[in-house]
C-alpha cells in the first residue's frame, strides 16, 4: 500500500530521545508500525518529524501524545495505549481515516475525517468538524453521552455499540447521505427525528435497546433489524412500503405471540428476505407468512417449539432458499412438492432434524433429495454444478 514502511517492536527498555541521526534515516518513511513498547512513552526527534509518513500504526506502548509534525498522515490505528490523551494532535489535516481502541485516556480532537472508528475509549462527544465524515463506528465508550454532534453531511453509514449512558443523538443534523444506520445496547429512548426526512436512510439495526420506545417515520427503509427491545411499540403504519429484508425477534415484553400486525404491513408484496429469530412461544410457523408472496430466503432461528414445518410453506412460489438453525425440536419437513422452488437448504444445530436428513438413508431425505444445494453443520452435502446460489 505504501513504499517505504518499518517496523518497531519489543524495544522494551527504549523510553525516547538520544538517537540523533535517525532523523535523516527515516526522511522517506511512509509507513510506521510500533508495538509492544510499553515504556515508550515519548517520540525521539526522528519520529517526531515524519512529514512524509502516510499510515502509523500503534499498539501496546506508553506514549500520551502523538508526534508534533504528521502533515502527511492519512491513516493512523492506534490500540491499547492506556496513556494516549489525544489533547495535543498537532498538523493532521491530510488524515481520512483513524481507528482508536482500548484507550481509556483518550479524548477525541478536532480533524476532518473519512472514516473514524472509536472503541473502548473514554470519549464523551465527538469532534465537532466531520463534515467529510462517511464511516462512523462507535463502540464501548461508557462516557459518550450524545450532545451536539456538528455536520455530517458525508456521513453514510454510523454504527453506535455498547454506550450504555447515550441517552439521545436527536442534535445530528444535515445527515442528508446516510444509508446505514447500527444501535445495540444502548439507552437510546428513540431516534433521531431529523432521520424521519431522510429519504437515503434505507439500512436499519436495532439491537438490545431496552429503552427504545419508537420508530416511527422511517419510512425509505428497504432492511430492518429488530431484537431485543422490550419496550418498543410497533403497529403496521410504523413499517415502510417498501421493506425487502426484515429480521424481528420477540422484541417486545408483552409479545404472547407473533404481531398479527406484521401480515397487514405495506410490504407484502416487496419483502425477499425474512428471519425469525427467538420465537419460542411459536409452536408453528405462524400462517401470515404466505402473504408475503415475494419471499426468496426464509430463514427461522432458535424456534424451539416447532416441530414440523407446515404444507403451505408451497405457496411461497418464489421461495429459494430456507434455513433452520438451532431448533431443537424440529423432526419434519413438508412434502417434496411444497418444497419444490428451493434451490438451497441449510440446516444447523436441529439435532432431531438432521438425523432424518441423513442422505439416502434418512426418513426426511426424500422430501429434500431434490434440492441442488443442502448443507448440514457447514458441511455440504448436495452441491450440483451451475446452480447459482442465493447472495445474501
Amino acid at each position: 500500500m505504501y513504499g517505504t514502511s518499518a517496523s518497531l517492536s519489543p524495544h522494551s527498555r527504549y523510553r525516547g530521545g538520544g538517537v540523533e541521526d535517525l532523523e535523516e534515516e527515516l526522511h522517506s518513511l511512509s509507513r510506521l508500525k510500533i508495538e509492544n513498547c510499553p515504556n515508550l512513552t515519548d517520540f525521539i526527534r526522528g519520529v517526531a518529524s515524519l512529514r512524509r509518513l502516510r499510515c502509523l500504526v500503534m499498539s501496546k506502548c506508553g506514549v500520551e501524545n502523538l508526534p508534533k509534525r504528521l502533515e502527511s498522515c492519512e491513516e493512523l490505528v492506534i490500540s491499547n495505549c492506556p496513556n494516549l490523551r489525544g489533547d495535543c494532535w498537532g498538523d493532521l489535516h491530510s488524515l481520512t481515516k483513524l481507528e482508536i481502541e482500548n484507550c481509556p485516556s483518550f479524548h477525541l480532537g478536532c480533524c476532518s475525517l473519512r472514516r473514524l472508528v472509536v472503541s473502548s475509549c473514554g470519549v464523551e462527544d465527538l469532534p465537532k468538524r466531520l463534515e467529510l465524515c462517511e464511516e462512523l463506528i462507535i463502540s464501548n465508550c461508557r462516557n459518550l453521552r450524545g450532545g451536539y454532534w456538528g455536520d455530517l453531511r458525508s456521513l453514510t453509514k454510523l454504527e453506535i455499540e455498547k454506550c450504555p449512558n447515550l441517552k439521545s443523538f436527536a442534535t445530528i443534523h444535515g445527515a442528508a447521505s446516510l444509508r446505514r444506520l447500527v444501535v445495540s445496547s444502548c439507552g437510546v429512548k428513540s431516534l433521531p427525528a431529523a432521520l424521519r426526512s431522510r429519504t437515503s436512510l434505507k439500512e436499519l439495526e436495532i439491537l438490545d435497546c431496552p429503552k427504545l420506545i419508537d420508530l416511527r417515520g422511517l419510512l425509505s427503509l428497504t432492511e430492518l433489524s429488530i431484537k431485543n427491545c422490550p419496550q418498543l411499540r410497533c403497529t403496521s403504519e410504523s413499517l415502510p412500503d417498501g421493506l425487502k429484508t426484515l429480521v424481528i425477534s420477540p422484541f417486545c415484553e408483552e409479545l404472547q405471540s407473533f404481531p398479527t400486525f406484521i401480515s397487514y404491513a405495506r410490504f407484502q408484496h416487496s419483502l425477499e428476505r425474512l428471519e425469525l429469530c427467538g420465537w419460542a412461544i411459536l409452536n408453528s410457523l405462524p400462517e401470515e407468512i404466505q402473504r408475503f408472496t415475494a419471499i426468496r430466503f426464509l430463514c427461522i432461528n432458535k424456534c424451539d417449539g416447532i416441530l414440523a414445518l407446515p404444507e403451505w410453506l408451497g405457496n411461497l412460489f418464489s421461495l429459494r432458499s430456507l434455513t433452520v438453525d438451532n431448533c431443537e425440536k424440529l423432526e419434519y419437513f413438508p412434502t417434496a412438492e411444497a418444497m419444490g422452488s428451493l434451490t438451497e437448504l441449510e440446516i444447523c444445530d436441529c439435532p432431531a432434524l438432521q438425523e432424518r436428513c441423513a442422505e439416502y438413508t434418512g426418513t426426511e431425505w426424500f422430501k429434500i433429495a431434490h434440492i441442488p444445494i443442502i448443507q448440514i453443520n457447514g458441511e455440504y452435502i448436495r452441491w450440483r454444478e451451475g446452480i447459482k446460489t442465493n447472495d445474501w
